[in-house]
C-alpha cells in the first residue's frame, strides 16, 4: 500500500516539476525571441544614425565647413 502511495505522488510531483520546466523555457524561448527583435530594431536604426553621420560628414567635405 505505502509503494502505491508513493509512486503516486512521485508521478504527481514528476508531473508538476515538469509542467514547471515547460513553462521555464517557454518563457526564456519568448524572452529570446523579443530580445532578437529588439536587437533588430535597435541595429537598423544604428544603421540608419550611421548613414545620416555619412551623409553630413559628405556634405561637409563638398560644401566645406562654413556652415
Amino acid at each position: 500500500m505505502m509503494f502505491a502511495l508513493d509512486f503516486v505522488l512521485g508521478l504527481i510531483l514528476g508531473a508538476a516539476i515538469t509542467a514547471l520546466a515547460a513553462m521555464a523555457l517557454f518563457s526564456y524561448r519568448e524572452y529570446q525571441r523579443e530580445t532578437a527583435a529588439e536587437m533588430e530594431k535597435l541595429s537598423k536604426r544604428l544603421n540608419e544614425t550611421q548613414a545620416m553621420i555619412n551623409q553630413t560628414e559628405m556634405e561637409r567635405r563638398i560644401h566645406g565647413n562654413n556652415h
